[in-house]
Formats: C-alpha cells, sequence, structure tokens
C-alpha cells in the first residue's frame, strides 16, 4: 500500500506503516505518522504552509514558529492521532498543496 493511500482528508493520517529500527542487536517497532499542511481549510479557513514553521518567522531559523501546547490542535480527530504516538515513532510533514513531503523527524517524548 501507499504512504498516501491513508492521507484522506484528516490533518493527521493514522500509522500508515509499522516499521522497525535497529540499534546494535535491539529491534524497536515504530509507527510511521504523516502530518498534513495545507494552505485553504474546510469553509475558506486559512491553513498554513509547512515552511513557515521550517524557515522560522521571517526566514530567521532561530526564531521558530509557535506551535504546539494545548490550544495548538483543535480536531478531536488529530488529538487521537497524537495520543497513539510513541517515543521513537517517525513523523512524516507532508504539504498537500504541492504534493511534497518536507521533513521527517522522530517523536522524542509522548
Amino acid at each position: 500500500m501507499d504512504l498516501l493511500d491513508n492521507l484522506g482528508s484528516r490533518e493527521w493520517a493514522a500509522p500508515s506503516s509499522r516499521g522497525s529500527l535497529w540499534s546494535g542487536d535491539k529491534e524497536y517497532a515504530v509507527n510511521i505518522w504523516v502530518q498534513k499542511s495545507r494552505l485553504m481549510l474546510k469553509r475558506g479557513r486559512r491553513g498554513w504552509h509547512c515552511k513557515t514553521y521550517l524557515d522560522g518567522v521571517g526566514n530567521d531559523p532561530n526564531e521558530r514558529f509557535g506551535s504546539g501546547g494545548r490550544n495548538s490542535t483543535k480536531s478531536p480527530q488529530s488529538m487521537g492521532c497524537i495520543r497513539k504516538m510513541q517515543p521513537g515513532d517517525l513523523v512524516l510533514l507532508y504539504q498537500v498543496d504541492d504534493e511534497s513531503f518536507y521533513a521527517i523527524t522522530q517523536t522524542d517524548s509522548c
């Protein structure tokens, strides 16, 4: 199954695959999550491009775009996905508008 098959219209896609990482002689199972960004949300609400977050405020990478916290995600569906994340899971940052992946990261703590 293609990784994008699970994207649908949600901001966070459920794990589309289960993989494993190796460290020394130990194998660790990880989920792969896709966080989607789009410029225009439903009902005409303004979204954002993930480059805004990655490039920093005013293209200054030392001044980070505000993200996270209790009021950052309002979607119950997205919060449900976030609650299922485990340390070590992989998160892919996907921009819907230009159908591109911009970043990959690994969760530190959940």
